[in-house]
């Protein structure tokens, strides 16, 4: 299964995983499997194959496999998660206002979103007109950090309006609440379970939120910018954290995530506490380091009323071109 992290695999499995043996199903891993990729889709077991001695990983499996809630398709709690109907899993955690260090995502690029995608859409929408359905596709909104690593800043409105090309002349409407006014969406840490998905706080507000935009209670233009690139122009000045990326078999690439126009000088120290580097370039947002590094990184910026904020950020990459290839 490593090998299938970060690909669109992965999405078709939480889908197809959970779906009982039908014509409906074996369509949909037709359709978003490649031919060389039809044995691990047909035959999960086949994407555990390195675990097949390992005499833990198979008991665990045989004991969850043997369990009346896998074999009727019931939903169970895990790690503080649970099922709370209409397709939410609920979670009762939230996300740390501690800042650290997280590996960047591939950056969103209408580019990459393969064809099918687009049909499957037109197809939801021929569906629902056919049958008078009313259809609204909505984005749920992501943490503020979540859409800094992910590099959303610089190209999330040009796959707003790939959807909203999609849709034109159709009568269906798409919302996206990463785009929502900050006095309806404060965008808290207290609402996110980890950076991209809802807790159940966060699920309550943002679905109350929704129905008030769904009721007429609130317009299109009060809810939401126009586009990311406007709401940027007003979000606050904040620090998120680190996130890195692998430049090369040397180094590492790091990026200082924030949002707003705000003035940061970064040091860094080795893991005995000796300065490594100070950056004070012009591009104060980007610093490297050889892979392998192990020490911690200061962030140094002022707010608002001109008081001094200083960040430490314990950063580890002493095995992480190790990690990388194992995934």
């Amino acid at each position: 299964m490593n090998k299938l992290k970060g690909t669109k695999y992965i999405t078709t499995y939480i889908f197809t995983d959970y779906m009982k043996p039908s014509l409906r199903k074996d369509v949909f891993l037709l359709k978003n499997a490649d031919g060389n990729k039809y044995a691990i889709s047909f035959l999960p077991a086949r994407r555990f194959w390195q675990n097949l001695f390992d005499a833990d990983f198979l008991a665990k499996m045989i004991e969850a496999k043997g369990s009346s809630e896998y074999k009727n398709y019931e939903y169970i709690s895990h790690n503080g998660e649970y099922y709370a109907g209409k397709g939410f899993i609920a979670g009762e955690k939230y996300l740390s206002d501690n800042i650290g260090a997280q590996k960047l995502e591939t950056r969103i690029s209408v580019d990459n979103i393969p064809k099918e995608w687009k049909q499957t859409i037109k197809e939801m929408i021929a569906y629902c007109s056919e049958h008078d359905v009313q259809l609204t596709f909505t984005a749920v909104p992501v943490s503020f950090c979540y859409m800094s690593s992910n590099g959303y800043y610089e190209t999330y409105d040009s796959f707003v309006q790939l959807v909203n090309d999609l849709i034109d002349e159709t009568g269906v409407e798409y919302l996206d609440f990463n785009l929502a006014r900050e006095e309806y969406w404060n965008n808290s840490n207290q609402y996110f379970q980890d950076y991209n998905h809802l807790n159940k706080d966060g699920a309550d507000y943002f679905s109350r939120l929704l129905a008030s935009y769904m009721n007429g209670e609130i317009s299109y233009s009060d809810l939401f910018y126009d586009s990311l690139e406007e709401k940027k122009e007003y979000l606050p000045a904040q620090i998120y954290g680190i996130g890195y990326e692998i430049e090369d078999s040397e180094n590492i690439k790091c990026t200082i995530l924030h949002s707003g126009s705000i003035a940061i000088e970064s040091s860094l120290f080795d893991e005995n506490g000796e300065k490594y580097m100070t950056d004070d370039s012009e591009n104060s947002d980007e610093f490297y380091v050889p892979a392998g590094y192990v020490g911690k990184c200061v962030l140094q910026t002022v707010d608002n009323d001109g008081k001094a904020i200083q960040y430490e950020i314990e950063l580890n990459f002493n095995n992480i071109l190790e990690e990388e290839q194992s995934d």
